[in-house]
C-alpha cells in the first residue's frame, strides 16, 4: 500500500517535492510510513499538503517491466460501474481515446460512475466524460499524470457529477505554453501533443461548465482548473447545435487547488477562464490567451453568472484569472499567490480573504522587481463589486493589497470599482492600494468607490478616490472635490457627498477618434461652486474616453486646436438622474 504527500511549494514541475511512500503500519488516525520525509510539506490553519492513497485492492498494470508511455487503457460504451481499481502506467501517451479510465460516448449514463478508483504515472490523462451524459466520477484520485487529468472532451458533455475527486503533479506535454501578458500562444495539433490544449494540462479541463463539480481539490499543473472557450463543439460531436462556452456551471463547490499558474508568467493561474479551443482545417487549434471572452447564459438562453463558492486557492501565479462576462464568487480564499484575482467585464466578490503570507516557509520565489497583489482592477469595460474583503499580510514594501492598472493611454477607466466592507490584517496604511502615477489616460481616469470608508479607513463614509497625476499641462487636482480630500497611495480620497462618477466619449475628427495616437491635445478643467481653492485640471490625450466627477458642477474642455467645428459626445457612464 502506498501513498503521495503532495508539494507545499509553487513551482512543483520544476523541483518535484511531491513525495511517495510505502505504508508499514495504520494506527488508528496515525499512518505510519517507511523511510523519511525529504521536504517541508505545510499543513497550517490556512491550508494543507493533501495525503493521497494510490493503492487499491485490485491492480491494472497498464505496462508491466516496461515504462514506454503506452501503457493499457479501459474504454466503456454505455453503462459501465468501476470501483476500487489502481490502474498504473494506464494510457497510451498521445493517443486519442486511449486513457486509463474513459466513457466514451456514452450518451445519458446516469446509472453509471467511475468511483474510488486511483491513476499513478498514467502515460496520457486520468478519467475522461466523451459525449456522456448524467454520469458520476466520485472519490477518484490521480498522481503523475501526462496531459490533462479529468478530462471533459468534446464541450457536449453535462450534467454529470464530478465530486471528491483529486489530481496531482499534472505535466504538460511538449512544450508547456508561455507567451506575453495577455496573448498567450497558438499551438496546433501533431506530433509533440495530438490534442494543442496539452500544452495546458491541467488537474480540470473543462470543457463545457454545465456540470457539477464538489470538494474537488487539485495540485500542480499548468492550471488546477482550466475553462477554455469553444464556441462550438469539437470531434465527433462538432456539428450538436450548442454553444459550450455559453453553459452555466451547474455547481462549483468547495474545490482546492495550489502550486500552479507559473509556466505563463504574465496570466497563468491557478483558476483560468479563458483561451479559445477550435477545429480550422481538419485540425484542433488552441489559443491560450485572451481571444475571445465567453458570455455565460443560463439554460433557457438568458444572460446569466458563472458562480463559484467556497473556493480555496494558494501558491498560484494568480488564484482566478477570468476573461469572460459576469462572475461571481461568494466566499474565496487566496493565499500565498504572486496575484490573487485579475476579473474582467462584470465580477462580484462577497466575502473573500486575500493572504499573501500564511505560515508556510515555502517562498514564492518572487524576483525583487514582481510585486505581489491581493487583486487587480482593469483599466476599461468593466464592473467589479468587492464586499466583505480581509486583506492580510500585505506588510513587506511590494505587497499591495489593491492594483490599479494604468498603463495604457487608449484604454481608459470608467466608474468601475467599489468596495465595501473592507478590513486590514497586518496590512499598513500605505500598502492597501497600489496606483502607479503615469502620463497616461488610464491612470488619469483611474477611480475607486469605497462605499463605506472601509478602504480608506478613517473617513467611516461614501469615499471617492482617484488618481493624481500632475504633469506640465495640468495640477491633476481633478479628484480633489471638496476641502476635506487627504492623499495616499497617489490619490485623492474624499467624502464623496452624494458625488459620482461620469464617463463621456468625445470624437473630433482628425484630433480623437478611436485608435488615436496618445499624444496630449488639450486640457479639461473641473468647475463648480463647491469645490476648494485651486486648480482642478487634467490632460486629455487623443483617446475618445475621459472620466470624472459628477455633482460638482460641469467640465469644461479646452483643446490645443481651438474650438472644434464638429464635436461628437456620447454619454458612456451617466449616474442615473444626474445632468451635471
Amino acid at each position: 500500500q502506498f501513498i503521495a504527500v503532495t508539494t507545499s511549494i509553487y513551482k512543483d514541475e520544476e523541483e518535484n517535492q511531491n513525495e511517495t511512500f510505502e505504508i508499514e503500519a495504520v494506527n488508528g488516525n496515525a499512518v505510519q510510513i517507511k523511510g523519511a520525509f525529504a521536504f517541508h510539506h505545510y499543513a497550517g490553519i490556512e491550508y494543507q499538503s493533501e495525503v493521497i492513497l494510490l493503492s487499491r485492492n485490485i491492480l491494472f498494470d497498464g505496462q508491466g517491466p516496461s515504462n514506454d508511455g503506452i501503457g493499457g487503457h479501459i474504454l466503456v460504451r454505455g453503462e459501465g460501474r468501476i470501483s476500487g481499481v489502481e490502474g498504473y502506467g494506464m494510457g497510451q501517451h498521445n493517443q486519442l481515446g486511449r486513457y486509463p479510465f474513459h466513457f466514451h460516448r456514452s450518451g445519458e449514463n446516469p446509472n453509471s460512475y467511475f468511483s474510488d478508483n486511483s491513476v499513478v504515472a498514467s502515460g496520457f490523462r486520468c478519467y475522461v466524460l466523451h459525449d456522456t451524459q448524467h454520469a458520476r466520477l466520485l472519490r477518484n484520485t490521480a498522481f503523475d499524470v501526462q496531459g490533462n487529468c479529468f478530462y471533459i472532451e468534446d464541450g457536449v458533455e453535462e450534467n454529470n457529477l464530478i465530486m471528491f475527486n483529486i489530481a496531482a503533479y499534472i505535466h504538460p506535454i511538449g512544450r508547456p505554453s508561455a507567451g506575453s501578458f495577455q496573448g498567450g500562444e497558438i499551438f496546433r495539433q501533431g506530433d509533440e501533443a495530438v490534442q494543442p490544449a496539452d500544452h495546458s494540462a491541467s488537474g480540470f479541463y473543462i470543457a463545457n461548465a454545465a456540470n457539477v463539480f464538489i470538494g474537488n481539490a487539485a495540485s500542480g499543473g499548468w492550471a488546477c482548473y482550466s475553462f477554455p472557450n469553444k464556441f462550438r463543439p469539437i470531434g465527433p460531436s462538432r456539428d450538436v447545435p450548442i454553444v459550450p462556452a455559453e453553459r452555466p456551471l451547474l455547481k462549483f463547490e468547495g474545490n482546492t487547488g495550489h502550486s500552479a499558474g507559473y509556466f505563463w508568467s504574465g496570466a497563468g493561474s491557478c483558476i483560468y477562464v479563458g483561451g479559445h479551443l477550435f477545429e480550422e482545417n481538419g485540425e484542433t487549434v488552441y489559443n491560450t490567451g485572451r481571444s475571445q471572452n465567453r458570455n455565460t447564459k443560463n439554460l433557457d438562453g438568458d444572460s446569466a453568472w458563472l458562480l463559484f463558492s467556497n473556493t480555496r486557492l494558494w501558491m498560484c501565479g494568480i488564484g482566478v484569472n477570468f476573461w469572460g462576462r459576469r462572475l461571481d464568487m461568494v466566499n474565496l480564499e487566496i493565499h500565498d499567490s504572486r496575484k490573487g484575482a485579475t476579473l474582467f467585464d462584470e465580477c462580484s466578490i462577497n466575502n473573500v480573504l486575500f493572504n499573501a503570507d500564511s505560515g508556510n516557509p515555502s517562498s514564492l520565489g518572487l524576483s525583487s522587481w514582481q510585486r505581489q497583489v491581493g487583486i487587480q482592477g482593469y483599466d476599461t469595460h468593466v464592473l467589479l463589486m468587492l464586499s466583505d474583503v480581509i486583506c492580510r499580510n500585505f506588510a513587506g514594501p511590494r505587497q499591495q493589497c489593491f492594483e490599479t492598472m494604468t498603463h495604457s493611454d487608449q484604454f481608459k477607466a470608467q466608474g468601475i470599482n467599489a468596495l465595501s466592507r473592507c478590513t486590514f490584517d497586518n496590512t499598513p496604511f500605505e500598502n492597501r492600494i497600489w496606483h502607479e502615477n503615469q502620463d497616461t489616460g488610464s491612470a488619469r481616469n483611474y477611480n475607486i468607490m469605497d462605499f463605506d470608508g472601509s478602504c480608506s479607513g478613517d473617513l467611516g463614509e461614501k469615499t471617492l478616490i482617484g488618481a493624481i497625476t500632475a504633469n506640465l499641462r495640468s495640477t491633476s487636482g481633478w479628484w480633489r472635490i471638496n476641502d476635506q480630500c487627504q492623499e495616499a497611495w497617489g490619490n485623492y480620497y474624499c467624502p464623496s457627498n452624494g458625488v459620482e462618477v461620469a464617463t463621456i466619449r468625445q470624437i473630433i475628427p482628425g484630433t480623437i477618434y478611436e485608435g488615436a495616437p496618445t499624444e496630449p491635445i488639450g486640457v479639461a478643467h473641473l468647475f463648480g461652486p463647491d469645490l476648494p481653492a485651486g486648480d482642478h485640471s487634467r490632460t486629455i490625450s487623443a483617446g475618445p474616453d475621459v472620466s470624472g466627477p459628477c455633482g460638482v458642477g460641469g467640465w469644461y474642455f479646452q483643446y490645443d486646436q481651438g474650438s472644434p467645428g464638429y464635436w461628437e459626445i456620447t454619454g458612456r457612464k451617466i449616474p442615473h438622474g444626474r445632468t451635471q
